[in-house]
Formats: C-alpha cells, sequence, structure tokens
C-alpha cells in the first residue's frame, strides 16, 4: 500500500482552514477526511487524540500529528514518504540543486534545510486582504529563528 498523506478535517473549523491553506500553498498532494460524515476516521482520530475529536489531525505513515503546523506535517512527510514532497520542496531528493539550499532560499509554508520556516511573515498592511501575508523575509546567517527577536 502507498503511504499518502490524510488529514482529518469537520466543517467549519479554522484550524483546519488555516492548515489546508498552508498544505494548498505548499503543493503537498494530500486526501482529506471529514469526521463528521467518515466515523472511521472519526475513530481514527479519537486514537490519536487520547479520545477527542480534535482537528486536524493529519497521518503519514505511522506518524499522527495533532493540530500541527504545515512544518511538522512536510518534515513528517520527509521521514515517512519523501517521495511525496512537491519538487519545489528543500529536503526532497530530486529537487533541483542538493536538497538544502541554504539559508534564506526556501518559499513562504516550506521548510529549509535546518527544518525550521524560511523567514518570519511580513505584513505591511498594503495588498494582501484580510491579514494575509504579503512576503517572507529572508533568514541570513545569524538572524534569530522566527518566533526569537532579541530585544
Amino acid at each position: 500500500m502507498t503511504t499518502e498523506v490524510l488529514v482529518h478535517v469537520r466543517p467549519g473549523c479554522p484550524f483546519c482552514d488555516m492548515l489546508r491553506s498552508s498544505l494548498k500553498r505548499s503543493g503537498l498532494k494530500y486526501r482529506e477526511l471529514d469526521i463528521w460524515q467518515d466515523p472511521d476516521a472519526a475513530a481514527a482520530v479519537r486514537k490519536a487524540a487520547g479520545g477527542n475529536e480534535t482537528v486536524p489531525t493529519v497521518n503519514v505513515g505511522s506518524t499522527w500529528m495533532v493540530n500541527p503546523s504545515i512544518q511538522q506535517v512536510l518534515a513528517a512527510v520527509k521521514a515517512e514518504a519523501p517521495e511525496l514532497l512537491p519538487l519545489r520542496c528543500p529536503g526532497r531528493a530530486d529537487s533541483a540543486g542538493d536538497g538544502d539550499d541554504g539559508p534564506g532560499t526556501a518559499v513562504a509554508g516550506e521548510v529549509d534545510g535546518g527544518g525550521d520556516l524560511a523567514g518570519p511573515a511580513v505584513d505591511d498592511g498594503g495588498g494582501a486582504a484580510g491579514g494575509q501575508v504579503d512576503a517572507v523575509v529572508p533568514r541570513r546567517e545569524g538572524d534569530a529563528p522566527s518566533g526569537q527577536h532579541e530585544r
């Protein structure tokens, strides 16, 4: 049986919407299962989430993740089924280059060779509607990782 990325969701879940959006931007192919329509999917989520129906819950091979980030999903795919990674995704063996294009070269929502987000998201207030990210600032050697800022 082939490994696939299974994303367990339910209607109206904002966390599911955010992950779905990130997955689409990443180019990763996945199959979505609605736990309100599929009792087997709901049972699998309860097993993975300690009896709760917490979504999104993602399954890749033997890895189960409850409410994961896109980085966690891509890392699991890299470990369990690297052939499923999008061609442009760093870390994929047959991507252009050596699979680790170095800091500052990944696209928003992708993971660079070090497993970190490519750079902090920046919303300059113009262009993107609804608080969407307008740009990603490339990381350079010596920059603090995302979420860690000097004071």
